[in-house]
């Protein structure tokens, strides 16, 4: 049961994560498929974005499992 919670989260953070991709990220950056880079690249990339564009905890969590799934 505790499994299918945490898989519901994770589905909703990807589905917010896609929502608040334009409106960040594509402000500044041209669409590109995400599979362009890997999981731990993602996480590095997060990282310096977080700072860079000022984003609140809860939406660089929830790009960055639109940007890994």
């Amino acid at each position: 049961a505790l499994a299918a919670e945490e898989e519901a989260e994770r589905r909703a953070l990807v589905r917010r994560g896609a929502r608040l991709w334009s409106p960040y990220c594509g402000a500044c950056h041209n669409a590109r498929p995400a599979s362009e880079r890997s999981p731990a690249e993602w996480d590095t990339i997060m990282l310096h974005m977080r700072v860079r564009a000022n984003l609140p905890a809860e939406d660089a969590r929830a790009l960055l499992e639109y940007l890994k799934a």
